[in-house]
């Protein structure tokens, strides 16, 4: 009964590991055959693609690229756009590269604006190429991608939930299909990745309890402040329900 299928993860990373040589084409050659083949046992599976890694942004130049030099979302679409139901990507902005330092606050405060950019760059993408307008689902995404841990605004920081909470909200306002967060737990070598440590339940967590009340219809909103965001939304009972997120570092009057 499982419904939502990925084929392969973060493909863009298979080339260069040990006796490996991968690029686009081997992939959305191998992609189709195996989606081909499942759909002919089950024709009501969704199928989920191409998984790109951490990277992906609305940078076309900085985005994964094959060793030909051919940008791996674009061929991906070209070849499987009529197959696939789900664009999907993964994001982890910080460090910025794998000897970076973690992120600071000023840092994930600039970050969010870029969520908002890459799924409206992906969905001109999707259009352009496909001719389609496919959900777009963000299937693994957290702060960082490394062991950070016991920062100011490392996984398991206050900030860092401030910061997701917008993001969140961002996404939804965009009306992304899934997002996944990576990951529900984690402890010891994985440093503060996870909603949950051995110790109790990290900031992070509170995010997803306080959106739970979030309604099911989107209604507009806007602070018109700096650094403040407001989400709204109106249950199925009619309730309107709002989360206000302040992430400057002082305190915010801000009229409703």
């Amino acid at each position: 009964g499982v419904v939502y299928w990925s084929i392969g993860n973060e493909p863009d990373l298979y080339d260069g590991r040990p006796n490996v040589d991968y690029d686009t084409e081997i992939f959305n050659r191998e992609w189709r055959a195996m989606a081909e083949a499942m759909l002919a046992v089950d024709d009501e599976i969704v199928l989920l693609g191409p998984e790109l890694h951490g990277t992906y942004t609305s940078n076309f130049a900085t985005n994964p690229k094959d060793a030909a030099g051919r940008d791996w979302m674009t061929e991906f679409l070209l070849a499987n756009g009529d197959l696939v139901d789900v664009v999907t990507y993964h994001r982890y902005p910080f460090p910025v590269s794998q000897d970076g330092v973690n992120a600071t606050i000023p840092d994930l405060r600039d970050d969010t604006l870029e969520w908002t950019a890459t799924v409206r760059y992906l969905r001109a993408l999707i259009h352009e190429t496909t001719g389609r307008d496919l959900p777009i689902a963000v299937t693994e995404a957290g702060s960082h991608y490394n062991r950070a841990i016991g920062g100011e605004a490392t996984p398991d920081s206050f900030y860092n939930a401030i910061w997701w909470g917008d993001v969140l909200g961002r996404l939804i306002n965009e009306g992304v299909f899934m997002v996944n967060q990576w990951v529900f737990t984690a402890t010891g070598s994985q440093g503060s990745l996870g909603m949950i440590a051995t110790s109790g339940v990290r900031p992070i967590y509170y995010v997803y309890q306080m959106y739970a009340h979030f309604g099911t219809q989107r209604v507009y909103a806007a602070s018109g402040v700096g650094e403040v965001t407001i989400y709204a939304a109106v249950t199925e009972e009619g309730s309107l329900t709002l989360m206000v997120i302040n992430l400057s570092d002082g305190e915010q009057r801000v009229p409703l």
